[in-house]
């Protein structure tokens, strides 16, 4: 055999072996019923297999409304501090509240009312003078003239703290 012969068979076993390894590539490409595996191709085809189980389906939209849920959440929260302005309050704690100009109202039955009486009851009434309590019982008449809708006078009977 000459070279130039040797060349062409050389050629004609390799285009043949080319040639079967493209025909196995289309085949493999193409699903089949009996083939669990997912689709390879990067050729713009889509995923030929699909998960049939319930529990994977439901993993998965779990999986997605959390990831949602949180990001959704964390734009929102991240959008309120950067826009709002952060506010300033003229007090840290209640005494300063107390020692501001801000009016002071509370509704008769709440908590908030019993402690204070309770407090009433038993400290403020040993600090001050009596001058102090009659300028302070005028103030409160005062206040139940001008405003009778926001003052409720103390109860006759004392509180049981």
């Amino acid at each position: 055999m000459s070279f130039l012969q040797k060349n062409t068979k050389r050629k004609e076993t390799v285009s043949s072996a080319v040639e079967e390894e493209e025909h196995e590539e289309i085949s493999r490409d193409i699903p089949t019923l009996s083939d669990p595996q997912p689709s390879t191709s990067t050729q713009g085809k889509g995923i030929a297999w699909v998960h049939r189980a319930a529990s994977l389906r439901m993993l998965a939209g779990i999986w997605f409304m959390a990831s949602l849920i949180i990001s959704t959440v964390y734009r929102s929260n991240l959008k309120a501090m950067l826009i709002m302005p952060r506010i300033q309050l003229p007090f840290d704690n209640l005494e300063e509240l107390y020692q501001s100009q801000y009016p002071l109202y509370v509704v008769e039955t709440t908590v908030i009312h019993r402690a204070i009486m309770c407090w009433w009851a038993t400290l403020f009434h040993e600090e001050l003078r009596r001058e102090d309590i009659a300028r302070l019982q005028a103030f409160l008449k005062r206040l139940a003239s001008q405003t009778p809708a926001l003052y409720h006078p103390p109860p006759e009977t004392p509180l049981t703290c």
